[in-house]
Formats: structure tokens, C-alpha cells, sequence
């Protein structure tokens, strides 16, 4: 008995494994391009360099749910939107306090913009994007 449940942890962790390192990897690459931006903009007005950081944010949110939308994983979208939200929160309660006008209404431009491709994308998909079991031919474009 032990060995089947030893068998079937093993088995459960293998199933996990890729996910987790999605994960890793899509924080890593948050973290790097974070870096990226700040050695690109040093030189920049602090206002934009936060205006710079948030679009950079929205960005990879926006690719990483084209991506997951694709490749028809829901995890991965999930993802995006995740970072989505955190650039939101980002730009609500670190960057308006301290910004002028006119970088408060690009931001908030640039968001909405965002939010409003991220609808669109999801809302194209959303007939045709429930995720089939295995062996099930994907459905013929629209």
C-alpha cells in the first residue's frame, strides 16, 4: 500500500512540476525586465520611469495571456492576469501619489487600453476556449 501512494505522489508531483516552473520563470522574468527598465531609464525623471515600469508591466501581461489564449492554457492566462492586477495596483498605490497630471492620465490611459485588448482578446475566445480532454480535435476557426 505504501508503495502505491509513494507511486502516485510521485506521479501527482511530476503533473506539477511545469507549473511551477511557469511560475518561476514568469517572476524571474519580471524581476529582469524590472532590472532592465531601471538600468535603461536611471537617467530619466522619476515620474518616468514609473509611466516606463507600468507599461512594461501591462506589456508582459498582455503577451503572457496572447500566449496562454494560443496555447489554450488556462493557467497561463491566469498568469497574465495576475500581473495585470498587480500592475493595476502598482500604478493605483505606488505610482499616483508621488506623479503629476499629466503622468496620471497616461497611465490611466495606457491601462485602460489594456484592459480593454485583454476583454477583447478573452471575450474572442471565450465560445471556442473551453479546454477539450486530450484526444479531442480542436475546434475549426471562426
Amino acid at each position: 500500500m505504501a508503495a502505491v501512494l509513494r507511486r502516485h505522489m510521485a506521479e501527482e508531483w511530476q503533473r506539477k512540476v511545469p507549473d511551477i516552473l511557469m511560475w518561476i520563470a514568469a517572476l524571474l522574468s519580471i524581476v529582469f525586465l524590472t532590472e532592465v527598465t531601471q538600468v535603461l531609464t536611471r537617467n530619466l525623471s522619476f515620474d518616468l520611469q514609473h509611466l516606463i515600469l507600468s507599461a512594461e508591466y501591462a506589456l508582459y501581461a498582455i503577451i503572457v495571456i496572447i500566449y496562454g489564449v494560443m496555447v489554450r492554457k488556462s493557467m497561463v492566462r491566469l498568469a497574465g492576469l495576475i500581473v495585470l492586477l498587480i500592475t493595476l495596483l502598482k500604478v493605483i498605490f505606488f505610482d499616483l501619489p508621488g506623479v503629476s497630471l499629466a503622468v496620471r492620465a497616461i497611465l490611466f490611459i495606457g491601462l485602460g487600453v489594456a484592459g480593454i485588448a485583454v476583454s477583447r482578446i478573452l471575450y474572442k475566445r471565450k465560445g471556442a476556449d473551453t479546454e477539450a480532454p486530450p484526444g479531442t480535435p480542436p475546434l475549426p476557426p471562426e
